[in-house]
């Protein structure tokens, strides 16, 4: 297979996929972790939804990020998180998650699986 560029595709603790060899790698590296303990395999399409959101900024699938709302929005950029509070809330995102906590939070969806496992 041919590394090729897939999607934007960003995940958490500073990880990029930028193709579809590492995306798939990584999948398969969960399938096998999930079977190890005993949990059933996910599709590719089940995997893709449990642990990736799309970035609403500019369509990248994220791993990690600020939600807002019950999934209204989703942003991997700080920055990006701040200006979007800014223009629907008109204030901070530190301001409205102490005013409002369940309307923005920070999260991540997945986390990569360590290679010793």
């Amino acid at each position: 297979m041919k590394d090729m560029p897939y999607f934007m595709i960003h995940g958490g603790n500073n990880m990029e996929w930028n193709s579809v060899r590492e995306l798939m790698t990584e999948f398969s590296e969960t399938n096998r972790y999930r079977l190890i303990h005993g949990e059933g395999e996910y599709s590719f399409g089940e995997f893709i939804d449990e642990y990736f959101r799309i970035d609403t900024e500019d369509g990248a699938l994220i791993s990690e990020g600020w939600v807002f709302g019950e999934g209204d929005a989703y942003f991997r950029h700080e920055a990006t998180a701040e200006a979007y509070c800014q223009k629907r809330y008109g204030c901070s995102v530190s301001e409205l998650y102490e005013d409002e906590g369940s309307e923005v939070y920070w999260t991540e969806w997945y986390e990569k699986i360590r290679k010793d496992n």
